[in-house]
C-alpha cells in the first residue's frame, strides 16, 4: 500500500480482509468510488463495517450500482449510509417516514417474541426529492443505456409436467 494515497483501486475482498491496512496508507483527503456498492447494503455485514471505516474520513464517496433502488428501499438506505452520510437522518427517520410494517409475534413454549416486518413502502415521492441531490439513475429505455445493453434472448421451453404439478399450477392461475 502506498502512503498518503489519494485514490485506492481495490476489490471488496482487500477492503475487507486489510481495512487498516488501507486506511493506513491515505492521505488527509482521499476519495472512495465502490463499483457494485450494493456489496454493502446490509448494515449488519461485516462488509459494511469495513466499508464504513474505509469511507469514514473521507470527503468524497461515490457508489456505483445498476440495482440500487431496484429492489428495497432499505438496501437504497443502508448504501447512503456509507455514500451520503445525513442524506436520510437516522434509522429512526427512514422507518418512521418510509416503511410500513406488520408485528407479528415468533417463538415458542410460552416465550414468544414481538417482530416488526417491513411489508411495504410509503412517502415515495419525499424518498425520492430527498435523495436527488446524490442519487443519478437512468432507465434501461434511455438510449444511451439501450445501445450499451446486450440483446435479449427468448427461448420457449416446453416443460411436461405431472398431473400433480398440473393441478397445483391450475390453482395458481385460477
Amino acid at each position: 500500500f502506498h502512503e498518503g494515497a489519494d485514490v485506492v483501486i481495490t476489490t471488496y475482498h482487500t477492503v475487507y480482509s486489510y481495512v487498516d491496512d488501507l486506511k493506513k496508507g491515505l492521505g488527509e483527503r482521499y476519495a472512495v468510488v465502490a463499483d457494485e456498492c450494493n456489496y454493502f447494503k446490509n448494515s449488519e455485514t461485516k462488509m459494511f463495517a469495513k466499508m464504513r471505516e474505509l469511507t469514514h474520513k473521507a470527503p468524497i464517496v461515490y457508489g456505483l450500482t445498476a440495482t440500487v433502488i431496484e429492489n428495497r428501499l432499505d438496501e437504497a438506505f443502508c448504501i447512503l449510509r456509507i455514500i451520503a452520510p445525513g442524506t436520510i437522518p437516522s434509522r429512526k427517520f427512514f422507518d418512521r417516514t418510509f416503511t410500513i410494517t406488520k408485528t407479528r409475534m415468533v417463538g415458542g413454549g410460552g416465550k414468544k417474541t414481538r417482530v416488526k416486518q417491513v411489508v411495504g413502502y410509503k412517502n415515495l415521492t419525499h424518498f425520492k426529492r430527498l435523495i436527488e441531490p446524490v442519487y443519478y439513475g437512468r432507465l434501461q429505455t434511455d438510449p444511451e443505456v439501450e445501445q450499451d445493453l446486450p440483446e435479449d434472448i427468448h427461448k420457449d421451453v416446453e416443460v411436461e409436467m405431472t398431473v400433480e404439478q398440473s393441478k397445483k399450477y391450475l390453482e395458481v392461475e385460477s
